[in-house]
């Protein structure tokens, strides 16, 4: 565990947990606080994370600690991110996939084009085999899916992912008939 020190005048003065994250907030989110952030990130409660996770000055190491969190509340602002869009790695979003959390499913199905260093197909098809059949559900939500993954869950057991992929389906063929006219 780390300890957090406040010096004044020379004078170190121990810092809890609630006076961290008060701090947090006063911090500006303004480029070179970099550094701050992340080590606050490896002290801090569940709260300072999740106030860092939102702050679009996060570098790639501060991403990377904040994603070991399994917090909800600190992974789903950190998926919304754009500084962590650039950084998670394909393992690190089908470690996401599997985590069975549905807010952070979702986000991570709304934002899964948006992960440069991911290829969503992968992730989609996690999502697609999943036994829960809103997880499945969700791969209708992402413009990434491939219409052979929809063909495929428009034979799912479940009735609402069948109508739903067919929907999908339905609604690209005719945006792309819409296209050529």
């Amino acid at each position: 565990m780390y300890e957090v020190e406040l010096r004044i005048a020379g004078t170190e003065i121990p810092v809890g947990y609630a006076m961290l994250e008060k701090l947090i907030e006063l911090l500006p989110d303004a480029p070179g606080y970099e550094q701050v952030y992340q080590r606050l990130a490896l002290v801090g409660t569940t709260k300072v994370q999740e106030v860092i996770a939102g702050r679009e000055n996060i570098d790639p190491k501060t991403v990377q600690v904040l994603l070991r969190s399994r917090q909800s509340n600190v992974i789903q602002p950190l998926l919304s991110n754009p500084r962590a869009k650039e950084a998670m790695t394909q393992i690190e979003a089908l470690r996401l996939a599997n985590s069975n959390q549905p807010e952070v499913l979702s986000t991570l199905s709304w934002n899964i084009g948006a992960f440069s260093l991911c290829e969503p197909v992968q992730i989609l098809e996690r999502f697609a085999a999943d036994s829960d059949p809103w997880v499945r559900a969700l791969v209708m939500d992402c413009d990434e899916a491939p219409d052979e993954l929809l063909e495929r869950l428009s034979l799912d057991q479940d009735p609402d992912v069948q109508r739903a992929a067919e929907k999908t389906l339905e609604e690209r063929h005719v945006d792309l008939l819409k296209g050529t006219e």
